[in-house]
């Protein structure tokens, strides 16, 4: 699971909007596939444009009146639930109720004024590439708190923002909500934390740490599980080349898994003929 929150707009949310029209181009009416927000389904494009354009009441004109979020399911995830449009739109409006509670200020998505559009495909890219744009609005439903997803989170109360917006936090939960919605069997690879850490981890030890951290919970072979850091010259060691230590391992535990997902269908499919 992929969240990516962007930066928001500073003018109209016109743009942004007839971007996200462009896979309505070639359909026909009856099939294209329209916003939807916490509790309303079947939104138009231009609902969508006067609502967020006139809820930014006290914002100042470089202040971004909106920001994009991009839920983007992995494949394996995607497969998991079927592709099923239902289950991604259920998971948004859970996850942006997520997102308002992030906020600490005691709010629920039905809160909040977004608005969110499934597409199927990306350029360039094969499938299965669902995934969910949502423009929320930097105000409140009320058009009077302000919330902005990139005010960095403060765990104390001395600076200059006591209450700001754990995006960290916010990523792990994503995933925790995915798991917990459709009984997902998350491997250690997959996690925010893993593959934060590859990317910015503060050390080379710290990033030789959560490889061998993976591959100890993917694998059973001894000999990786008993690897340490120091055996290594970071200096010397490309992370790339450290990667490659464990590649052989994560095809393993791969396979062993697709295996006994075959092996439970085959269980299921004798249990249905009563064998």
């Amino acid at each position: 699971m992929y969240v990516k929150i962007e930066v928001g707009g500073t003018g109209s949310s016109v743009s942004a909007v007839e971007y996200l029209e462009k896979e309505n181009e070639e359909k026909l009416i009856k099939d294209q596939r329209l916003f939807f927000d916490q509790s309303n389904d079947n939104i138009k494009s231009s609902y969508v444009v006067e609502s967020l354009d006139n809820n930014k009441a006290k914002l100042c004109k470089h202040e971004a009146k909106f920001f994009q979020l991009i839920i983007s399911p992995s494949k394996n995830e995607l497969l998991h639930i079927g592709c099923s449009e239902e289950k991604i739109k259920l998971y948004t409006r859970n996850l942006m109720d997520v997102y308002a509670m992030n906020f600490d200020k005691g709010l629920r998505a039905d809160d909040l004024l977004y608005f969110a559009k499934i597409e199927e495909f990306r350029k360039g890219k094969e499938g299965p590439n669902w995934h969910v744009h949502v423009l929320v609005s930097r105000k409140d439903k009320t058009n009077k708190i302000k919330l902005s997803p990139r005010t960095s989170h403060r765990g104390k109360s001395k600076g200059p923002i006591s209450h700001g917006f754990n995006r960290n936090k916010f990523r792990q939960t994503s995933e925790t909500l995915f798991n917990k919605m459709f009984d997902y069997s998350r491997s250690f690879y997959e996690t925010f934390e893993y593959q934060n850490t590859l990317k910015n981890g503060k050390s080379m030890e710290e990033k030789l740490s959560i490889l061998f951290q993976g591959n100890s919970l993917e694998t059973k072979q001894p000999n990786l599980k008993q690897l340490k850091t120091d055996q290594y010259d970071s200096k010397k060691v490309s992370l790339k080349s450290l990667t490659n230590i464990v590649e052989g391992s994560q095809k393993q535990a791969e396979y062993r898994r697709r295996k006994k997902r075959d092996s439970d269908d085959d269980n299921d499919k004798g249990n249905k003929l009563g064998i």
